[in-house]
């Protein structure tokens, strides 16, 4: 007699995990977090309010996962695409591709920013650390691209983070902007060695 697979416990809360994450993610991009009913996120997936506080202790734990799974999602195909091609402009371009490819989590992220401007946000603290280390990741990587010749030494990661921040407000409000193009338009503006052309 054929053994029957039975589904462990921990693979079904996983999955109904990242269904809570998913329709948080949906609910906080397009009614913030404040504006959000944590009742709502639970009915999305068919639970009761008690039952999703079984996954997430409170609304504040759900914000919390939400970005952090965003951020996780992020960081892997700028460093792939940098470690293969050797390119910064290739790696910018491709995390904005991916950026795009995924709308629901790009419009979690600037509603959010936003909204978290609020010293008495919940995200307040996450956003201003988030920046912070984010420019200087991104100034270092900016830096090694400056120092192999890649990029002009004079450009500035501030600006650069600020110029795709910039893009990708514009994209959510006209989807048939052609936000890539613009993207390696300005990453050619500020490239010594012209790496953008061949994708």
């Amino acid at each position: 007699m054929a053994k029957q697979t039975v589904r462990k416990p921990y693979a079904v809360g996983i999955k109904r995990r990242e269904e809570i994450l998913d329709a948080a993610q949906q609910l906080f991009a397009v009614q913030g977090f404040r504006g959000a009913a944590l009742a709502d996120i639970a009915a999305e997936v068919g639970l009761t309010l008690a039952g999703l506080l079984h996954y997430f202790t409170s609304k504040e734990d759900l914000l919390s996962a939400v970005l952090k799974r965003r951020d996780d999602s992020f960081a892997p195909p700028f460093e792939r695409t940098l470690e293969e091609t050797g390119s910064f402009c290739r790696a910018v371009h491709e995390v904005m591709a991916q950026s795009v490819a995924s709308p629901d989590a790009l419009r979690l992220f600037i509603t959010l920013a936003a909204e978290a401007t609020d010293p008495e946000h919940p995200s307040h603290a996450y956003f201003q650390k988030r920046y912070r280390l984010g420019r200087e990741h991104f100034a270092a990587l900016l830096a090694e691209a400056q120092a192999s010749g890649e990029i002009d030494p004079t450009a500035s990661g501030s600006l650069l983070m600020a110029v795709l921040d910039g893009l990708q407000l514009q994209w959510l409000h006209v989807p048939d902007f052609e936000i890539l193009d613009e993207v390696d338009r300005y990453m050619d503006s500020i490239a010594i060695r012209k790496t953008v052309e061949a994708r």
